[in-house]
């Protein structure tokens, strides 16, 4: 980690507390919806350690565990074995960056957490970006003609079709020779 101001190498200090800000590129938004709150916080508690983490994986484990729990209401304790990075003090999760403050466990605890952070941000930005883009585009090509396989898009203005498509939503028609 480098130091803005001098640009020397900082070495962080084991035992030591640290605010971190981790920043998207531009003004791209990572924390819109609640999901992506939750998702947030479940994965700065994953990445908290040396190994490999699957997101998805994890996230099966977990609600496989939470549906039976609530089907046998019981409560259930379980012991954390993580050898972890650092020690999460607190967190915020703004728009377009994350707060943290970081207690530093390990040797280079922080820049590996921080490593699998900003990973998991950037391949959430990937990944929206790679359905959000075609999406757009398909739109804008077929609100203006239906040269696409028959298809046009149509944007709801009245709540003629409610509750059933609701004002403002986009919808796709397809041109048919019979009906």
């Amino acid at each position: 980690m480098r130091n803005r101001r001098s640009r020397e190498k900082v070495q962080l200090v084991t035992g030591e507390v640290y605010h971190v800000i981790s920043r998207t590129v531009g003004e791209t938004v990572v924390f819109e919806q609640e999901d992506d709150f939750y998702r947030g916080a479940f994965s700065i508690y994953e990445f908290n350690n040396d190994n490999p983490v699957s997101i998805w994986e994890k996230r099966r484990a977990r609600t496989a565990l939470k549906s039976k729990i609530v089907r046998r209401q019981t409560l259930h304790i379980f012991e954390d074995r993580r050898d972890k990075l650092v020690e999460i003090w607190a967190f915020s999760f703004m728009p377009n960056h994350l707060h943290l403050m970081l207690k530093q466990l390990k040797d280079g605890g922080i820049s590996k957490f921080m490593k699998k952070v900003n990973q998991a941000i950037n391949v959430l930005i990937s990944a929206v970006l790679v359905v959000v883009f075609p999406i757009v585009g398909l739109t804008l090509i077929t609100s203006r003609t239906d040269a696409l396989f028959g298809i046009r898009s149509f944007v709801v203005l009245t709540g003629s079709m409610e509750p059933t498509v609701e004002t403002g939503s986009i919808i796709f028609t397809k041109s048919e020779n019979s009906y």
